[in-house]
């Protein structure tokens, strides 16, 4: 969580980080955009051009000119010994980049599919998320950074791992295995590389 007095990192285990995990990434980019630290295009802007736009001195110090001139570093927590390589845990330009590209790909697949199904934004009823990962992303940050739609959050439901709980009951529930023998032969598979329109998704998703 980020605010105009610091940065505030919460760590697995409760010790001293060493990286960032999955949904932690998630976060941090969603906070970085939340603030304007980085820009509509991902780019994750430096010193001054955010002191023109009001960034506190206390943000303005978590930013440092990457060591390989390929943009800037936002330090989430910055190490106590650089000269044992304890030199903290930094969110790049390219960790950004990576993140941007990864958002644009799921964004374009879920714009995609409401569009074959014939569903708008507002008659999303809700939102699950499975998996570890649909557990510990923060949806404020997903929705800010539209990698998921922007719905009300209230909508937004982790469902933790559906795919364990979905093979317990077919194995103990006769009526569980009849519905998901019946779901099976209504699916229908969209392949994302045929849609002409896939390519255009894929662009706008690619801006936060």
């Amino acid at each position: 969580y980020l605010d105009d007095a610091c940065v505030k990192i919460s760590v697995i285990g409760g010790t001293k980080p060493i990286g960032i995990c999955g949904s932690g990434i998630i976060d941090a980019v969603g906070e970085l955009i939340r603030m304007g630290i980085v820009d509509k295009s991902g780019r994750l802007l430096g010193r001054e051009r955010l002191a023109k736009k009001g960034i506190s001195e206390k943000l303005l110090a978590h930013i440092e000119e990457s060591e390989d001139s390929n943009g800037n570093d936002f330090v989430l927590f910055r190490g106590e010994r650089p000269e044992d390589n304890d030199s903290g845990v930094y969110l790049s330009q390219k960790d950004v980049r990576e993140v941007q590209l990864a958002k644009a790909a799921i964004s374009a697949g879920i714009s995609i599919m409401m569009e074959e199904i014939g569903l708008t934004k507002d008659e999303i009823e809700k939102v699950s998320v499975a998996g570890a990962f649909g557990n510990y992303i923060r949806n404020e940050s997903a929705v800010n950074m539209g990698l998921l739609p922007r719905v009300e959050l209230e909508r937004i439901k982790a469902i933790g791992n559906s795919a364990g709980v979905g093979a317990a009951m077919v194995l103990l529930s006769r009526t569980s295995e009849e519905e998901t023998v019946r779901v099976s032969e209504i699916v229908e598979h969209i392949d994302l590389a045929e849609k002409r329109n896939f390519q255009d998704e894929y662009l706008k998703g690619m801006r936060f």
